[in-house]
């Protein structure tokens, strides 16, 4: 019972608004980041020659990191996205300006037309809006062992008999758009999980493992 008591009132204790923070080293505060999106967020994006399409933020598989930084600034440029596309694995570096939060976009408010240059688009992209809003129920790490770059990559992989053809880098080009993204909600940072999943780890067991196989 004395020990029940004294478990509370140390509780108490660390939750008091009166305790002082423990202050950020300098080495804490260079990796620290105002980031709108993290790796598992679910956004609307947009390039050049395409309808506003369903994408999930996550790590580049060349730098290991899914923001790029402006010098001297802690806030992101840009995310690096990897597209719902089931017919190619496509990904790409997209500026801010050119995301949006997906679930705070209705399908029918932000896509305005599905046939651009001639292709009609609208077919893949609603299964690609299918597929976003499913995997919008799942949790960050899940979304990111089904839908990154590297889980679709392995997917792709194996599709073509161990060559990967239908894999492809958006160039990335100057987009000229008329569009207001001053309203656009901020994604709230995940909750912290016990294992973090990373594309550091799965790239160096997966990918490597099949450009040079034993």
């Amino acid at each position: 019972m004395c020990l029940t008591l004294l478990f509370d009132f140390i509780d108490k204790l660390i939750a008091s608004c009166n305790i002082p923070e423990q202050p950020y080293t300098d080495a804490i505060k260079e990796d620290l980041i105002e980031n709108a999106y993290n790796a598992g967020s679910i956004v609307w994006a947009r390039i050049n020659g395409f309808p506003w399409w369903p994408a999930i933020v996550d790590d580049c598989p060349e730098t290991f990191r899914y923001y790029q930084l402006r010098s001297n600034s802690n806030k992101p440029i840009k995310y690096h996205v990897t597209f719902f596309y089931e017919e190619k694995l496509e990904h790409s570096w997209i500026h801010k300006n050119y995301l949006k939060p997906f679930a705070a976009n209705k399908y029918s408010e932000i896509v305005k037309r599905t046939k651009l240059r001639g292709i009609e688009y609208k077919q893949s992209l609603q299964r690609a809006h299918e597929l976003a809003t499913n995997a919008l129920q799942l949790s960050i790490t899940n979304r990111l062992k089904n839908f990154s770059f590297v889980a679709l990559y392995e997917k792709f992989y194996d599709m073509n008999n161990n060559t990967c053809r239908s894999f492809s880098n958006i160039a990335e080009t100057d987009i000229l758009l008329q569009m207001d993204t001053n309203s656009d909600d901020e994604i709230p940072c995940s909750a912290t999980i016990d294992t973090q999943f990373t594309l550091k780890n799965y790239y160096l067991q997966v990918i490597r493992k099949n450009q040079h196989p034993r």
